[in-house]
C-alpha cells in the first residue's frame, strides 16, 4: 500500500470513530432528558424528600430526661479507669539510620 493510501484509510476510519461516538454522546444526553425518566426520578425524589421530613418530625419530638444523671445511685458508681503512663515512642529522628540510632543508645 501507498503512504496515501494509509492516510486517506487512517483519517476516514478516525472521523468515522468520532462521528460515531458523537451519535453515541448525544443518544444519551437525549435520553436522560426524555419525559419518562424525568417523572419517574421526580417521583423517587419526592418520595425520598417526604420520608426524610418524616423522620424529622420524630427526631424532633424526641425529649431527653436528664433526671437519672441527678439520680444518688447512678452518682454512687465509681470509675474502673486506669491511668496511663506517657511513653516515648519511635525514633528522635526517624529519617535517621538505624545503625546510628543504636551507636547513640549504646546498644
Amino acid at each position: 500500500m501507498s503512504p496515501t493510501i494509509k492516510n486517506i484509510t487512517a483519517i476516514l476510519v478516525t472521523l468515522t470513530l468520532a462521528f460515531i461516538g458523537y451519535y453515541l454522546y448525544s443518544q444519551n444526553k437525549n435520553a436522560s432528558l426524555s419525559s419518562d425518566s424525568s417523572v419517574s426520578s421526580t417521583q423517587d425524589m419526592l418520595i425520598s424528600t417526604q420520608i426524610f421530613i418524616e423522620r424529622r418530625v420524630l427526631l424532633e419530638n424526641v425529649k431527653l430526661e436528664t433526671q437519672v444523671f441527678s439520680n444518688p445511685l447512678f452518682r454512687s458508681y465509681r470509675s474502673f479507669e486506669l491511668l496511663v503512663n506517657d511513653q516515648n515512642v519511635g525514633r528522635t529522628n526517624p529519617f535517621s539510620d538505624t545503625d546510628s540510632q543504636r551507636v547513640n543508645n549504646n546498644f
